[in-house]
């Protein structure tokens, strides 16, 4: 695990409704750099934590992702030209891949609030959307191998050993 993903993780398990606060505060100025390319997805984030309805996980998953964004502590420091939010958007996208579906609703929600939803966008989410779902698919897909390769492995070695007792006996 990277330092980055230290530093998030420790946002995320540490998640609470004053972070809320924090990003109140703070996450307009981030509009900026790398993150104005995003802009609309973090704003969806914001929607999200501020759902009373959102289940906690995802809440959570968000207020670390934007409380990562508006921190000066993180793996590269902002003020750094041209790197200093490419961890931040980093955290923001894989944020929001793994959010997938439940995201849909708040980007869309946001860009119909702005004025800014057209056929076109409805599609670019729905397409972004599925490239997570076919990520997060193709993660468990892998799982899946990896545990029916352990489960042959383990089945294979409890034959042999069960053939050598025979064979002894």
């Amino acid at each position: 695990m990277g330092r980055k993903e230290k530093i998030y993780s420790t946002y995320e398990s540490n998640a609470s409704q004053s972070d809320i606060l924090t990003i109140d505060k703070d996450l307009q100025s981030m509009n900026r750099g790398k993150v104005k390319d995003i802009w609309t997805k973090v704003q969806a984030l914001y929607q999200l934590i501020k759902d009373p309805e959102a289940a906690w996980q995802s809440k959570a998953m968000a207020i670390g992702s934007l409380v990562y964004l508006v921190s000066p502590i993180d793996a590269i420091p902002d003020p750094i030209p041209v790197l200093g939010l490419s961890d931040d958007v980093a955290i923001i996208i894989a944020t929001l891949a793994t959010l997938g579906v439940q995201i849909n609703k708040y980007l869309i929600g946001y860009q119909r609030e702005k004025g800014e939803i057209t056929k076109n966008n409805i599609l670019e989410i729905e397409a972004e959307i599925q490239k997570s779902i076919n990520i997060a698919n193709s993660d468990n897909q892998k799982n899946m191998q990896r545990f029916i390769l352990k489960l042959v492995s383990i089945t294979g070695f409890t034959a042999i050993v069960i053939t050598l007792i025979i064979k002894i006996l």
